[in-house]
C-alpha cells in the first residue's frame, strides 16, 4: 500500500515500509481470525490473541493484548489509526507514536466514529467522545 507491504503467513507477520532495509518479522503463537488495516503510516492485524501495529517511523511491531477482550472495529487514516474492543477505545497517534486508551461502558457501546485528519469522533447514544492524535487527550460531550 503505497509506503508499505505486508505478508501474512500461518507463523509470521512480515512487515517493509521504504525506510527499512528489510523485513520486520512479528512470530504468531496460534492466533486465529486476523484482519488488517493499512494506511500510509501504519498497519494494524488483529487477531483472536492481541493487536500488533507496525509503524513506517520505527519499522518494527508493538503489540497489545486482548486477554478478555475482543475487537468490534478498526480503522486507520494517514498516521492515526483506532480500535474499539468490548472494553475500551484504543488509538494510536503515529505523531506521538503511542497508543491511547480510554475505558467505555459495556451497557453504553460505542456505535460510530469518523476518523479524520486531525481528530477521531466517537459516537454512543449518551455522549461523544473525540481523540486528537497531536496531544493524545480525549474530551467528552455528555448528552444528559
Amino acid at each position: 500500500f503505497g509506503n508499505m507491504a505486508l505478508i501474512i503467513t500461518n507463523k509470521n507477520l512480515l512487515a517493509i515500509s521504504s525506510n527499512a532495509s528489510e523485513f520486520a518479522r512479528q512470530p504468531l503463537f496460534g492466533d486465529t481470525n486476523m484482519s488488517y488495516t493499512i494506511a500510509n503510516s501504519l498497519i494494524f492485524v488483529v487477531t483472536n490473541k492481541k493487536i500488533y501495529l507496525y509503524t513506517i517511523s520505527t519499522s518494527e511491531w508493538k503489540t497489545i493484548d486482548l486477554t478478555g477482550e475482543y475487537v468490534r472495529t478498526h480503522a486507520a487514516f494517514n498516521k492515526t489509526g483506532t480500535l474499539i474492543t468490548n472494553k475500551r477505545i484504543i488509538a494510536y497517534s503515529e505523531i506521538l507514536q503511542e497508543f491511547h486508551f480510554f475505558s467505555i461502558d459495556a451497557f453504553i457501546p460505542v456505535y460510530s466514529y469518523t476518523v479524520l485528519e486531525n481528530k477521531i469522533v466517537y459516537d454512543s447514544l449518551q455522549k461523544t467522545i473525540v481523540y486528537r492524535p497531536t496531544t493524545g487527550e480525549y474530551s467528552i460531550v455528555n448528552f444528559d
